[in-house]
């Protein structure tokens, strides 16, 4: 038997995730279900009750147990699965996202299923830190605590079944049955080490459908807006964010290699192409080199209108209050409040910006335009 579990209660059930590789799970000798172990024969135990999960040192001998705790009434499942060594389980357990703390003198192993919004928004941000907060959300981080599940919790389309290797999916605690209806995952080649971060639930009208090709790769959404985005995420490490308040009624967006980010309260009507790169190579026949390779961006800044049917290049930046009009194909950047249209897009009247009202402004756009407006001029007006 490679594996045995007990469970304490009046309706013991050993609540395990994942997919089953080998071996029985037992509750009081009754075999429940194939264990969700890994190649290493680490157990994966879901945490839903906000408890820890942890790993323990057996006598000599490679035999390790889990326990998951936190439940008020006491109850407590245990299983056991052969493995090689501490710094086995250590690795394997890195694997399914989860935060190793410190090794005890008994040899306990503390995993952290839970992060905060300032640990994972540093997570989006990169080794640089070069995210500023202020662009994607307007009164500061929101103060939740964040939990995860594999990505296979969701739906996903893998008929080829492509293998997925630490892929999570982070939410606020106690939202991912509405999160499911709304996101769709579709595996076009192996995944791996990828995280898809929503700090805050999309509106229930919203649809994201998420390609996934490589590894590497990290969203985060900050919008409670609709936004309906097809997503194509291929190479690696890809990067995409789209701020608070923004509303997206039809857009697709190529990640190849690309940091694209979306500053806050955007307004985008639909059929709307961001081009993260070129997708293939551009061959120079005389140096028989490739051209156009290297890491691209395109960067929104906060309160970008974006008209329907518009294309948006790589290497493009669109400054803050921009307005671009409908059908243009921007591929240079754009200044802060101007507004832009044609093939390729070009300036048609600067020093203006939008309101999402036809007949005026609201406080906040008030008092964000005139933010903008001292910034350009490089005056002190009141605000």
């Amino acid at each position: 038997m490679e594996g045995a579990a007990t469970s304490d209660g009046d309706n013991p059930e050993a609540r395990l995730m994942g997919p089953p590789m080998h071996g029985s799970v037992y509750a009081h000798g009754r075999a429940v279900q194939e264990p969700p172990v890994n190649r290493w024969g680490v157990c994966r135990c879901h945490d839903a009750g906000g408890g820890h999960l942890q790993g323990k040192d057996q006598p000599p001998g490679g035999m390790a147990w889990c326990r998951r705790n936190g439940w008020r009434c006491g109850r407590r499942s245990v299983s056991w699965y052969k493995m090689p060594n501490r710094s086995s389980a250590c690795s394997a357990m890195a694997r399914f996202g989860l935060t190793a703390g410190p090794l005890h003198a008994l040899g306990v192993l503390e995993l952290n299923m839970k992060k905060t919004s300032a640990e994972l928004f540093s997570l989006l941000s990169g080794a640089g830190n070069e995210l500023e907060i202020d662009d994607f959300v307007m009164n500061g981080l929101p103060e939740k605590m964040y939990t995860n599940l594999e990505l296979m919790e969701f739906k996903t389309h893998n008929p080829s079944n492509f293998h997925i290797d630490n892929v999570r999916v982070w939410f606020p605690a106690t939202l991912s049955g509405h999160l499911k209806s709304r996101v769709e995952f579709y595996i076009r080649a192996p995944v791996k080490n990828c995280n898809f971060i929503f700090f805050a639930l999309p509106h229930k009208r919203s649809k994201l459908i998420i390609s996934l090709k490589g590894s590497g790769h990290i969203a985060g959404f900050f919008s409670e807006n609709q936004i309906n985005l097809t997503i194509r995420m291929v190479g690696e490490d890809g990067r995409l964010a789209v701020g608070e308040n923004c509303y997206i009624n039809g857009a697709t967006i190529i990640v190849n290699g690309t940091d694209i980010l979306v500053g806050a309260d955007g307004l985008w009507s639909d059929e709307i192409l961001l081009q993260g790169s070129d997708s293939h190579g551009v061959i120079d026949i005389d140096t028989m080199e490739v051209v156009n390779a290297g890491r691209t961006h395109i960067y929104l800044k906060p309160h970008v209108w974006v008209g329907r049917r518009s294309t948006i290049t790589k290497n493009v930046t669109i400054n803050e209050g921009s307005i671009v009009a409908a059908a243009a194909v921007v591929t240079r950047d754009v200044p802060a409040a101007c507004a832009v249209a044609g093939v390729p897009a070009k300036m048609i009247k600067d020093r203006v910006s939008w309101s999402r009202r036809d007949y005026g402004l609201d406080e906040n756009e008030k008092y964000r335009l005139l933010r903008l407006r001292s910034k350009i001029d490089g005056s002190k007006t009141k605000l």
